[in-house]
Protein backbone atom coordinates (compact mmCIF):
# COMPACT_ATOMS: atom_id res chain seq x y z
CA UNK A 1 0.00 0.00 0.00
CA UNK A 2 1.49 3.36 -1.23
CA UNK A 3 2.60 5.62 1.69
CA UNK A 4 0.33 8.26 -0.11
CA UNK A 5 -2.98 6.74 0.39
CA UNK A 6 -5.34 9.33 2.42
CA UNK A 7 -7.84 6.91 3.76
CA UNK A 8 -5.34 3.35 5.12
CA UNK A 9 -2.03 2.10 5.90
CA UNK A 10 -0.20 -0.96 6.18
CA UNK A 11 2.42 -2.28 8.22
CA UNK A 12 3.48 -6.22 7.60
CA UNK A 13 0.53 -6.62 5.91
CA UNK A 14 -1.76 -5.49 8.38
CA UNK A 15 -4.55 -3.22 7.30
CA UNK A 16 -4.99 0.14 9.40
CA UNK A 17 -6.58 3.70 9.42
CA UNK A 18 -4.54 6.15 8.11
CA UNK A 19 -3.18 6.94 11.65
CA UNK A 20 -3.19 3.68 13.06
CA UNK A 21 -5.94 4.19 15.52
CA UNK A 22 -8.49 1.08 13.88
CA UNK A 23 -6.96 -2.20 12.87
CA UNK A 24 -8.81 -3.00 9.93
CA UNK A 25 -8.19 -6.40 8.94
CA UNK A 26 -4.57 -9.18 9.76
CA UNK A 27 -4.66 -11.38 6.83
CA UNK A 28 -5.65 -14.82 7.19
CA UNK A 29 -2.93 -16.26 5.67
CA UNK A 30 -0.40 -14.55 7.56
CA UNK A 31 2.76 -16.46 9.10
CA UNK A 32 3.66 -16.33 12.92
CA UNK A 33 1.48 -17.54 15.73
CA UNK A 34 1.79 -14.37 17.89
CA UNK A 35 0.75 -10.93 17.42
CA UNK A 36 1.76 -7.73 19.26
CA UNK A 37 -1.42 -4.98 18.87
CA UNK A 38 0.38 -1.65 18.16
CA UNK A 39 -0.22 0.73 20.98
CA UNK A 40 -1.94 2.98 18.92
CA UNK A 41 -4.96 1.63 17.82
CA UNK A 42 -7.90 2.11 19.66
CA UNK A 43 -10.52 -0.16 18.33
CA UNK A 44 -10.09 -3.99 16.62
CA UNK A 45 -12.37 -4.20 13.61
CA UNK A 46 -15.32 -5.78 12.76
CA UNK A 47 -13.99 -9.74 12.23
CA UNK A 48 -10.33 -8.28 11.59
CA UNK A 49 -8.74 -11.30 12.88
CA UNK A 50 -11.58 -14.13 11.59
CA UNK A 51 -10.16 -17.13 10.76
CA UNK A 52 -7.01 -16.01 11.72
CA UNK A 53 -6.33 -20.08 12.47
CA UNK A 54 -2.18 -19.33 12.17
CA UNK A 55 -2.39 -17.46 15.51
CA UNK A 56 -1.72 -18.62 18.72
CA UNK A 57 -1.21 -15.22 20.82
CA UNK A 58 -2.83 -11.99 20.50
CA UNK A 59 -1.62 -9.14 22.83
CA UNK A 60 -3.73 -6.49 23.51
CA UNK A 61 -2.30 -3.20 24.12
CA UNK A 62 -3.39 -0.70 26.93
CA UNK A 63 -5.76 2.12 24.86
CA UNK A 64 -7.60 -0.13 22.98
CA UNK A 65 -11.02 0.85 23.93
CA UNK A 66 -13.46 -1.35 21.70
CA UNK A 67 -13.19 -4.76 19.95
CA UNK A 68 -16.38 -4.75 17.62
CA UNK A 69 -18.42 -8.23 16.64
CA UNK A 70 -16.49 -11.39 15.80
CA UNK A 71 -13.32 -9.24 15.96
CA UNK A 72 -11.28 -12.82 16.97
CA UNK A 73 -14.45 -15.31 15.60
CA UNK A 74 -13.22 -18.73 14.08
CA UNK A 75 -9.37 -18.04 15.65
CA UNK A 76 -9.18 -21.84 16.13
CA UNK A 77 -6.32 -22.09 17.95
CA UNK A 78 -6.02 -18.86 19.58
CA UNK A 79 -4.64 -19.81 23.00
CA UNK A 80 -4.15 -16.99 25.00
CA UNK A 81 -5.71 -13.10 24.76
CA UNK A 82 -5.51 -10.33 27.39
CA UNK A 83 -8.16 -7.89 28.20
CA UNK A 84 -6.55 -4.53 29.11
CA UNK A 85 -8.42 -2.30 31.81
CA UNK A 86 -8.97 0.30 28.70
CA UNK A 87 -11.48 -1.78 26.87
CA UNK A 88 -15.13 -0.41 27.37
CA UNK A 89 -17.20 -2.97 24.96
CA UNK A 90 -16.94 -6.31 23.72
CA UNK A 91 -19.09 -6.55 20.94
CA UNK A 92 -21.61 -9.94 20.40
CA UNK A 93 -19.49 -12.85 19.12
CA UNK A 94 -16.33 -11.27 19.40
CA UNK A 95 -14.41 -14.75 20.08
CA UNK A 96 -16.72 -16.82 18.87
CA UNK A 97 -15.71 -20.13 18.47
CA UNK A 98 -12.33 -19.71 19.99
CA UNK A 99 -12.39 -23.02 21.96
CA UNK A 100 -8.57 -23.55 22.71
CA UNK A 101 -8.20 -19.73 24.46
CA UNK A 102 -6.28 -21.71 27.58
CA UNK A 103 -7.49 -20.22 31.15
CA UNK A 104 -10.06 -18.00 29.21
CA UNK A 105 -9.54 -14.43 28.26
CA UNK A 106 -7.42 -12.89 31.02
CA UNK A 107 -7.38 -9.49 32.14
CA UNK A 108 -9.97 -7.48 34.56
CA UNK A 109 -13.39 -8.89 35.62
CA UNK A 110 -16.00 -9.08 32.31
CA UNK A 111 -18.81 -7.00 34.78
CA UNK A 112 -16.52 -4.14 33.69
CA UNK A 113 -17.30 -4.48 30.18
CA UNK A 114 -20.59 -3.43 27.65
CA UNK A 115 -21.32 -6.40 26.32
CA UNK A 116 -23.41 -5.11 23.21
Amino acid sequence: MSDNNPAYSSVDGVLFNKDKTRLIQYPSSKLGESYEIPETVETIAFAAFQYCTKLHKVLIPEGVKHIKEGAFASCVNLRTVNIPESVMSIEANAFALCRNIQGGIWGIPLHKYKVI
